[in-house]
């Protein structure tokens, strides 16, 4: 006869170290980004300037529309036009950077300086 014909289970605790609260708060400044003035060749359309860094942390290609969230809940849709790196960090100081112009900053609430929310829009 067989001596131990059940199998017993071993349960494992784990210690989660993170703070639950602030749990959906981790990747918040992901997609982040610092707005600088952008003159638009197409007037009448919101096109926003962004660098080949910022549209592969993003995963957006030149062409491609993206929503842009700004103060007070304002938001914008515009499409994605590659920039020079040159030319962007000549205008902003910062990493990540978007050029909006001055209808799409007025459709998101924001001035040249302030922080906006950037991600992907399905067309």
């Amino acid at each position: 006869s067989e001596s131990d014909s059940s199998a017993t289970a071993e349960i494992t605790t784990t210690t989660v170290t993170s703070d639950l609260s602030t749990a959906i708060l981790g990747n918040a400044d992901k997609n982040a980004m610092t707005v600088y003035p952008f003159t638009e060749d197409d007037q009448g359309h919101s096109v926003v300037g962004m660098t080949e860094t910022a549209m592969e942390e993003l995963g957006v290609f030149d062409g491609d529309t993206v929503k842009i969230k700004g103060k007070r809940g304002k938001s914008t849709v515009a499409t994605v036009a590659a920039v020079p790196e040159s030319s962007a960090t000549t205008l902003s100081s910062a990493s990540l950077s978007i050029g909006m112009s001055i209808d799409a900053m007025k459709n998101s609430g924001v001035r040249a300086g302030d922080n906006v929310k950037v991600r992907p829009a399905p067309d």
